[in-house]
């Protein structure tokens, strides 16, 4: 008797445990959910074009929203993400508020810096920048052999050329980091051309069949490294990347 008793002590003991827990899993998931966002473009203020950008990966634009005028110290950490390669940039869990906006990348921002943001649900916001380069580069292909011509010209005399790259790539991803590219060239002039003999290519013949299960897709991108006369760095900006179809 005092065993069955003893289990039935532990069973409602064990219930109990369970049923705390249980209301205290669901109070920790009962936290507001975002319902704001924000979206847009990093735009060209001369092109008004949005401007080629670096891969979205942590060597990418880095934006940061800091919210203004908060009371709890927990959101004084910024909410950070990154901008695509073809200039837009979104993030759709934003709670509503007012905010201080920080960028990171090749251009210097023309509007008010910090650029203050009022998201209300999915908001838009569209910057206007000057890159430190324009890079253009149009491709011509002869059967499996693709010439790039490009030319590069500083819009500030606050940089100063410093050499250019050429990088294909067998998916749409590419830019200077290692991973983002099969192979890369490297010259020293602001306007010229590269060549890259695909049949002739180590790396095309390996990557055949990865670039035969895309339709035959290669992808090519110019990047113009430019030397900031102040700080001293190495800044990277980049054409638009250029989709070829190889016979």
């Amino acid at each position: 008797m005092n065993m069955e008793m003893n289990i039935t002590k532990i069973t409602a003991f064990i219930i109990l445990l369970v049923t705390l827990n249980s209301c205290e899993l669901f109070e920790l998931d009962n936290y507001k959910s975002p319902n704001g966002g924000i979206y847009g473009k990093i735009i060209d203020s001369e092109t008004n074009n949005p401007i080629p950008l670096p891969v979205e990966s942590s060597t990418g634009v880095l934006i940061q929203l800091y919210e203004i005028d908060t009371k709890d110290t927990l959101e004084v950490q910024p909410i950070n993400f990154y901008a695509n390669q073809d200039g837009t940039f979104t993030n759709t869990k934003v709670f509503n508020g007012k905010y201080n906006m920080l960028l990171d990348g090749p251009f210097v921002v023309k509007d008010n810096y910090p650029i203050n943001v009022n998201i209300e649900g999915q908001t838009e916001i569209n910057i206007m920048v000057t890159p430190y380069a324009h890079v253009n580069a149009t491709a011509d292909v002869n059967g499996k052999e693709v010439t790039i011509s490009y030319e590069i010209v500083t819009t500030t005399d606050t940089v100063s050329f410093d050499r250019v790259y050429a990088y294909w790539n067998y998916q749409k991803l590419v830019d200077s980091y290692p991973n983002h590219f099969v192979v890369r060239e490297r010259g020293s002039k602001q306007n010229g051309t590269f060549t890259f003999d695909l049949s002739d290519d180590e790396e095309f013949i390996k990557n055949k069949y990865k670039i035969e299960a895309n339709g035959n897709r290669v992808y090519f991108r110019i990047g113009a490294q430019v030397k900031t006369k102040v700080k001293k760095t190495r800044i990277t900006n980049y054409s638009e990347t250029i989709e070829i179809i190889i016979p």
